[in-house]
């Protein structure tokens, strides 16, 4: 099942993907309210953009640009591969340190962090 272009699709207007063995990619969204909450995992396992358009522009050349206007105008779905590919990198932390140095802790909504702490553990 596959639900086509349009203005109530999930993905939004533009999909980013790139190459990953978890079929993991970057997409817009028609809910842009959903940035304003938290926690924020919404998705089912991708990665909403908040500005989808504004990474594009970081991505591609002035004539891709163009290109892609002209592909998003259409309202149908297209292909468009990066002239240049680009290496993307996506962190999952759970725990940080703010300003003070004090641990903020998030949820681990992946469950990684038994394993990661077992791991821990061991190296010890």
């Amino acid at each position: 099942l596959r639900q086509g272009a349009g203005p109530r699709n999930p993905l939004g207007r533009i999909v980013l993907r790139f190459p990953n063995p978890y079929s993991v990619y970057l997409h817009d969204t028609p809910s842009q309210p959903l940035f304003s909450k938290g926690p924020r995992a919404f998705s089912s396992g991708c990665v909403r953009v908040e500005q989808p358009l504004l990474l594009r522009d970081f991505l591609v050349s002035p004539s891709e640009k163009i290109r892609t206007e002209e592909l998003l105008a259409t309202e149908t779905t297209h292909e468009f591969r990066l002239a240049t590919p680009v290496p993307v990198l996506l962190g999952y932390w759970t725990v940080q340190v703010d300003g003070k140095g004090a641990l903020l802790y998030a949820p681990d909504i992946y469950g990684r962090d038994p394993v990661l702490m077992k791991a821990m553990e061991s190296a010890l």
